[in-house]
């Protein structure tokens, strides 16, 4: 037969590797949720696991009008690649029970009275940063929770760090601290500033 000989001449070349991998997005909270006729709705929101910002669009949600609404959340990343869209269902209900509510009773470390959910604590610091005040008006047993994985709930209503917070790593923390009675929850933004020690 024939015998051919192929030469292979290999150079330098640079290769730019193309980013096809979408985000996936995880709802922070259930898929379905209920909140009472009239009561204002706070959603919990969502996180994408390359980190980009979700995108959360609860205009739909009308709590004037008894029904069933659909909240979506998106994101894409750097690259362009979008995430599979993911939906929280949010039932607004006639109900004789009365959501928890959240006192406007915020305090500090030292449990100094807040103008609100706006902590303070110096870097470094294991200490609680601050307490909260909920109140059921049904005497409903309450369960509480908080997101992310920086803050735990301590002590039935005091809120610390899991690991003393360094202020040249992080400055600045959010989180969504949240309350069920079983049947609806209530929720809103806690933020903790943390102040800067000399080392």
């Amino acid at each position: 037969g024939v015998v051919y000989s192929v030469e292979i001449v290999l150079e330098n070349e640079s290769y730019a590797l193309v980013d096809m991998v979408a985000p996936v997005i995880s709802l922070t909270g259930d898929a379905t949720v209920s909140v009472s006729q009239n009561e204002p709705y706070i959603d919990l929101g969502a996180s994408a696991d390359t980190g980009e910002t979700v995108v959360v669009d609860s205009s739909a949600v009308d709590t004037a009008k008894v029904g069933s609404y659909t909240v979506t959340y998106n994101v894409s990343d750097e690259a362009g690649n979008s995430a599979t869209e993911v939906t929280r269902i949010v039932n607004v209900v006639e109900s004789s029970n009365r959501p928890p509510v959240f006192k406007n009773e915020w305090r500090d470390k030292d449990y100094v009275l807040l103008e609100g959910p706006n902590f303070t604590l110096a870097e470094n610091s294991d200490a609680k940063f601050g307490s909260f005040k909920v109140e059921d008006p049904d005497g409903d047993d309450m369960t509480f929770s908080i997101s992310g994985a920086d803050i735990i709930i301590t002590g039935y209503d005091w809120l610390k760090f899991v690991t003393p917070p360094d202020y040249e790593t992080q400055s600045s923390y959010k989180a969504i601290l949240s309350v069920s009675d079983g049947e609806f929850t209530s929720a809103l933004e806690i933020t903790v500033t943390v102040i800067d020690a000399d080392e």
